[in-house]
Parts: structure tokens; C-alpha cells; sequence
């Protein structure tokens, strides 16, 4: 048997939950804001929503009310 050609690191790995954990009336803005840094500047938030192929979903909006979709595709912002 050859060993793979290639080598997976820790870095190369990442985790992605299943179901979103969030506050009730959270926002996509407040899921987005940096624990430590606070909020995310306007156009930082169009960025990443717009990479994300949500970019009609207004920041002020309820994570609650995304679909299932939408919700693991916010997710992989943070």
C-alpha cells in the first residue's frame, strides 16, 4: 500500500455544527459581530453576506426566519 501524496494538518480541517446556535431575536448582524471587536462596519457585513450568496438578506434580519439554507450558509462566516 503507498502512503497518500499529500498531508492533512489541523489547520486544514474545520467544523461546521449542524443547527446554528443563536439568541431568539438574534440578528445577522449581531451573528456576524466579532465577540471581541463588537459589530462588523456596514460594508464589511455586504462583503461577507455577498461572498456567502446572501446578499439580499438584510443584516437586520432575524436569524430565526432564515431557512435552513441560508442559516448553514451564515454559519460558515463565523
Amino acid at each position: 500500500m503507498t502512503e497518500p501524496s499529500f498531508k492533512i494538518s489541523s489547520a486544514d480541517i474545520g467544523y461546521l455544527p449542524q443547527a446554528l446556535t443563536y439568541a431568539p431575536a438574534m440578528t445577522v448582524r449581531a451573528y456576524l459581530a466579532d465577540p471581541d471587536e463588537g459589530a462588523l462596519p456596514d460594508y464589511q457585513i455586504a462583503r461577507v453576506l455577498a461572498g456567502l450568496g446572501l446578499d439580499g438578506v438584510p443584516p437586520e434580519t432575524p436569524v430565526e426566519i432564515l431557512s435552513g439554507g441560508q442559516k448553514t450558509r451564515l454559519g460558515l462566516a463565523r
